[in-house]
């Protein structure tokens, strides 16, 4: 079976849903440079975005049960993140649908729990002209679990799942830049 993903604010309690925005909701049907609804997630991480260094799960379907709700002393420990978040009634969390943010795209992806960086504007597109972007992957919980998941061992998907997330114009200081190379 096919995994589903929607990318969570678990600071804000919040969450986007991929078909409000033309896209799939498995990881690879999504995680695309120039995909509007990763453009959408990304152009919100910016400073003074609505989701600007929040803590960012792409949380997928399959995870493991009751990772990341802890806090959340409502949750049936036999729950994952994604069905806890998407269900109907009874979730504090809030289906969004928020704009990208007028102005310049930000280049730089920035994980300020871990105090790393990617620079997106380096990332080659591949002989058919698709990037794949590296925000969904390096926050998703669950991969390897369904079909439509990234295919291929990367020893940085998943590791900032659940970390402080923003995207910046300038290269940040005193933080170590990462090359996570995700091709398919």
């Amino acid at each position: 079976m096919g995994q589903f993903y929607l990318p969570v604010n678990l600071d804000k309690r919040q969450y986007l849903f991929a078909h409000e925005y033309g896209s799939g909701l498995q990881l690879m049907e999504h995680s695309w440079i120039g995909n509007s609804f990763v453009g959408t997630v990304a152009g919100n991480l910016i400073p003074g975005g609505l989701w600007y260094r929040s803590r960012i799960v792409w949380a997928g379907a399959y995870m493991d049960e009751g990772l990341f709700l802890d806090e959340f002393p409502e949750v049936d420990c036999k729950m994952t993140l994604f069905h806890f978040a998407s269900r109907d009634k009874n979730t504090p969390f809030e289906k969004i649908r928020p704009v990208i943010p007028d102005g310049p795209c930000a280049q730089y992806l920035v994980n300020h729990t871990k105090g790393e960086f990617v620079d997106v504007a380096t990332i080659v597109d591949t002989e058919d002209n698709w990037a794949i972007h590296p925000l969904p992957l390096l926050t998703c919980s669950g991969n390897g679990r369904g079909g439509g998941d990234f295919p291929n061992e990367n020893p940085y998907l998943g590791t900032w799942a659940g970390n402080r997330i923003s995207m910046q114009y300038d290269t940040p200081d005193g933080m170590r830049e990462i090359s996570p190379d995700f091709k398919e």
